[in-house]
């Protein structure tokens, strides 16, 4: 911990200075954000030495509510907005969830575990939306609990394109009206379940043209998109804020 007190000076300077967020990146480190600006970084080990050595005034400010996976407290919006913000990756996205007919979904079962499922998606009027035969186990998972990921088929494995994956939660679609437009629109079987996808984070990970290493772009509502390289062995190397 003695190597860390440099950093974790620093941090409790930057706080003092101005409030900041802490947040878990694409991966696993943290973040440090100043607005929608990332201003540093540290790791699972000098997080722990911050924590330990601020004084509880700090302390209350970078509590569990802030740090780590994002909670019930979580920020989502649609594909629309998504868009809207990051549309060179929307349309990357688009891309990889439109070359394939079937894709991964990820779902959480009544005693926490994880679950994963097939499942084809499509965009429907402002939305991603995925449909479930009627009562099927991954709709009673949604439904129970709306929290999901959802990882696009990566095709032949040649990683062109890159590989998407989007998580957020599940919203059922219950308007009878909408169900409606959308069985006459997609013709599935029926009855069946809708539900439309809102966002928490969408990520992009890609081969960098020199084949050396890995490029990811992650978004998440109301930031800024971030770059990494990540190369073998080393933390991921943040490019660029926007």
């Amino acid at each position: 911990m003695a190597d860390d007190l440099p950093v974790v000076l620093a941090l409790a300077h930057l706080l003092r200075d101005e409030p900041v967020a802490v947040q878990r990146n694409v991966d696993g480190y943290f973040d440090i954000l100043r607005g929608r600006r990332v201003v540093g970084g540290l790791d699972d080990d000098v997080l722990a030495a911050f924590l330990a050595k601020a004084p509880e005034t700090l302390r209350t400010d970078c509590s569990p509510r802030t740090v780590g996976p994002r909670t019930d407290n979580a920020v989502m919006t649609t594909w629309e907005q998504f868009t809207a913000e990051a549309p060179e990756l929307a349309s990357a996205a688009v891309e990889r969830f439109t070359a394939m007919k079937h894709h991964v979904l990820a779902t959480i079962r009544k005693d926490g575990s994880p679950r994963v499922s097939g499942t084809e998606v499509d965009f429907h009027g402002p939305d991603l939306i995925i449909g479930s035969m009627w009562n099927a186990v991954k709709a009673r998972d949604l439904r129970r609990d709306p929290r999901f990921a959802l990882h696009a088929n990566p095709g032949e494995g040649s990683m062109t394109g890159g590989d998407v994956k989007v998580s957020g939660r599940a919203i059922e679609v219950t308007d009878p009206d909408e169900l409606r437009a959308y069985a006459d629109e997609a013709e599935p079987p029926e009855p069946f379940h809708l539900f439309r996808l809102d966002l928490e984070e969408v990520v992009l990970t890609g081969l960098a043209p020199e084949g050396d290493h890995m490029l990811l772009s992650t978004w998440r509502p109301g930031q800024s998109l971030l770059r990494y390289a990540r190369y073998t062995a080393e933390p991921a190397r943040l490019l660029s804020d926007s």
